[in-house]
């Protein structure tokens, strides 16, 4: 045979042989990349999950506290408000005066 030919042929095995080769890594690579940002998506969907369930747990209780006191707050100054208008008014009374009678003038 050519000696050519036969150096061709070699060439050729291996090419095909890199061709595998650089396939594999490819695909693995892929593979890899997949997996990556399925690892990336879990890891934000439990981060807001814990978010969301510590919120719940632990922060919503204290909000519901905190909005009760400031309703109590609210009524405890409304009343005060309402003392405050009656206590003035029967002061009014009390200390009303009667007006004198309008001086004449001739």
């Amino acid at each position: 045979m050519d000696p050519d030919i036969q150096e061709l042929k070699e060439l050729v095995r291996k090419n095909v042989e890199l061709s595998a080769d650089t396939n594999r890594i490819v695909r693995t690579m892929r593979r890899n990349a997949r997996l990556a940002n399925l690892v990336r998506i879990v890891y934000w969907i439990v981060i807001v999950a814990v978010l969301g369930a510590s919120y719940y747990l632990y922060i919503a209780p204290y909000i519901t506290r905190l909005e009760k006191v400031y309703q109590q707050t609210q009524m405890t100054n409304a009343q005060a408000q309402e003392y405050l208008q009656t206590i003035g008014q029967s002061l009014q009374k009390v200390l009303a005066l009667p007006t004198p009678p309008a001086a004449k003038t001739q």
